[in-house]
């Protein structure tokens, strides 16, 4: 018999430690800007949703709302002249609608 002997060459070489933590940094640098980008444009979305809100008539109270929507619907004005566009009183529009397709 004989007798052979295996040899396993491993490798023996030290780690590269110094580019394992710069792939580290580089990638929480990235990571971190992403982030702060995000928070960027959610800041700058809210901003605007905020400004639009404050932007709106609000109505402190009922009675005002139910004023001004009874004098909407019961005005007779002008919308644009230049188109003869007009704006008139809701029940005047129920009738003009009923007329037009009471017609036999």
């Amino acid at each position: 018999m004989s007798s052979h002997t295996t040899v396993i060459n491993h490798d023996i070489s030290e780690p590269r430690v110094g580019r394992i933590a710069i792939a580290i940094i580089v990638a929480g640098l990235l990571f971190g800007s992403i982030l702060w980008a995000s928070y960027l444009y959610y800041a700058a979305t809210l901003s605007e949703e905020l400004n639009r809100k404050e932007s709106l008539t609000t109505y402190t109270d009922l009675q005002t709302l139910h004023t001004e929507e009874s004098e909407r619907l019961n005005t007779l004005k002008w919308v644009n002249p230049e188109k003869t566009v007009l704006q008139i009183p809701i029940k005047m529009a129920m009738n003009n609608v009923v007329k037009h397709y009471d017609r036999p």
